[in-house]
C-alpha cells in the first residue's frame, strides 16, 4: 500500500503541484526518468548485499526512503521555491521504488508456497493499484497536509507489519510441523 499511495502522490500531487510549476511541464518526465534510474541503480546495488543481511532492513530501507518524501512536505515545508531541489523527492521515490520491485516481491514468494505464489503477486499488485487509485480519488479531497500523513503512517507501518507477518510466520511453520509431527 504504501508503494502505491507514495507513487500517486508524487505523480498526481507533486508533479501537478511542483514539478510542472517550479521546472515546466517538460521537467516531469525526465523526473520521472530519474526515479526509473535511481530504481534500477539501488535494486542493482541492493542484489549484490549478502543473504545474510536479511530482508528486514531493506524493507525499512524501503519504508524509509518513502517516508521520506511526506517528511520533506511536512517537516522542511517543501516545495515551494525549490526548484532543481525537488529531485530530491524523486530520487527518495525511486529509493522505495528499488525495494517495492525486488525486495517485496522476494518477500511474496518467501511467504507463500509455490502454488499460492502466483495468485499471491496478483493479490499484491491488486494492493498497489487500489492504493494508487484511493489516492488519485484522495486527492481531490484531501490537502496535502492529510495525502502525507497517509503516506507516513503506511510507511512507518512497513517494516512493523513485515515484522509482526515474520513472528506470525514463524509460529505457523512451528504449529504445522508438530500438527505433522503428531499426525
Amino acid at each position: 500500500l504504501t508503494f502505491g499511495f507514495s507513487t500517486a502522490l508524487m505523480n498526481g500531487h507533486v508533479n501537478a503541484t511542483y514539478a510542472s510549476v517550479e521546472l515546466g511541464l517538460g521537467s516531469v518526465a525526465v523526473l520521472g526518468a530519474v526515479t526509473s534510474g535511481i530504481a534500477a541503480v539501488v535494486a542493482f546495488t541492493l542484489s549484490r548485499l549478502p543473504g545474510s543481511f536479511g530482508k528486514a532492513p531493506l524493507i525499512t530501507f524501503g519504508a524509509f526512503s518513502l517516508f521520506s518524501i511526506p517528511f520533506c512536505m511536512l517537516v522542511l515545508h517543501c516545495c515551494n521555491s525549490w526548484g532543481r531541489s525537488l529531485v530530491v523527492l524523486y530520487i527518495f521515490q525511486g529509493m522505495g521504488r528499488a525495494v517495492f520491485e525486488s525486495t517485496n516481491r522476494a518477500v511474496f514468494a518467501d511467504f507463500f508456497r509455490s502454488a499460492q505464489v502466483e495468485s499471491a503477486f496478483a493479490n499484491a499488485s491488486v494492493q498497489v493499484n487500489f492504493a494508487f487509485a484511493l489516492s488519485f480519488f484522495l486527492q481531490t479531497v484531501l490537502t496535502e497536509y492529510w495525502l502525507s500523513i497517509i503516506v507516513a503512517s503506511l510507511a512507518i507501518s512497513t517494516p512493523l507489519c513485515y515484522v509482526g507477518a515474520s513472528a506470525l510466520r514463524g509460529g505457523w511453520q512451528r504449529h504445522k510441523q508438530n500438527d505433522d509431527f503428531h499426525a
